[in-house]
C-alpha cells in the first residue's frame, strides 16, 4: 500500500488541521506525524480509499478517512492515545 501522494491531500485539509492542532504532535513532512521521534500517524492511498495508521503502544491501528465519521474516529482516537489511553479505540489492527 503507497503513502498518500501531494495530490490527495487537499481532501484532508480539514482532518490535517485537527491533528496539527494536537499537543504533542510534530508534522517532519505534509501528513506524516511523530510524538517525540517516533512515529505516530500516517495516511496510505489503498484501492478503497484513504486511510490512516495509528501507533497505539507497540501496535498500529488502521481507519478509513474518506468520510466525516472515519475522520471523527481518527481524531478522538490520536487524542486518546496522547493522553495515555490504548482501550476502546477504532480502527483495526494494521
Amino acid at each position: 500500500m503507497a503513502r498518500l501522494d501531494a495530490a490527495r491531500r487537499p481532501e484532508l485539509t480539514s482532518l490535517l488541521q485537527s491533528l496539527r492542532a494536537l499537543d504533542g504532535l510534530s508534522e517532519p513532512s505534509p501528513g506524516r506525524f511523530t510524538r517525540g521521534h517516533a512515529a505516530f500517524l500516517h495516511f496510505h492511498a489503498s484501492a478503497t480509499g484513504v486511510v490512516a495508521d495509528l501507533k497505539a503502544g507497540d501496535h498500529w491501528r488502521r481507519y478509513p478517512v474518506d468520510d466525516p465519521a472515519g475522520r471523527r474516529t481518527l481524531v478522538r482516537d490520536a487524542r486518546r492515545v496522547l493522553a495515555g489511553r490504548r482501550t476502546d479505540l477504532g480502527g483495526r489492527p494494521a
